[in-house]
């Protein structure tokens, strides 16, 4: 499957709205405050969300972002979704490779931030498996407090946000 990578001016024309919530809603509060909590209807675009800060942030010229997708979640249409983010140099995660990868995954993080890049983990379906005897537990137990690491979870259900 062959991706056409979209320009940030191409999400900018083309994906207004989504464009728009991560440049002047998502990109200043999870830089600000170490993360955020997005909401959004199954389906609505929350993966674009990520595109588009990747290469929003793929321009910075003050700092180094590495993206981390992460879905707990390990369904048929991942795979495409894979392939579509890793166009995009967004690292994933996703589903029970989460923990057979983890110690590999961390050690990748470990080297960004000895690098002096600021990470974004971007969580999906944030309101799976993140309960303390999950994977995604493991993981985030390992990196929620390090500086320059930050975190965009997103959900369908505004109940997670707690």
């Amino acid at each position: 499957m062959s991706v056409k990578k979209m320009s940030v001016l191409e999400f900018q024309l083309f994906r207004k709205q989504q464009f728009d919530c991560v440049n002047n809603l998502i990109i200043p509060n999870v830089l600000d405050k170490k993360h955020v909590f997005v909401t959004a209807p199954v389906k609505s675009g929350k993966r674009e969300l990520v595109e588009i800060f990747a290469r929003i942030t793929d321009n910075s010229r003050d700092d180094i972002y590495t993206h981390f997708y992460i879905c707990n979640l390990d369904r048929k249409d991942c795979k495409d979704q894979i392939i579509e983010l890793e166009e995009y140099n967004i690292k994933t995660m996703i589903g029970r490779d989460i923990r057979k990868t983890l110690s590999e995954k961390l050690k990748v993080i470990d080297q960004c931030l000895i690098n002096g890049h600021k990470l974004i983990f971007h969580i999906d379906e944030s309101d799976f498996g993140s309960g303390y005897k999950q994977a995604l537990y493991d993981l985030l137990i390992n990196v929620y407090r390090k500086e320059d690491c930050h975190f965009v979870f997103y959900s369908a259900k505004r109940s997670e946000e707690h």
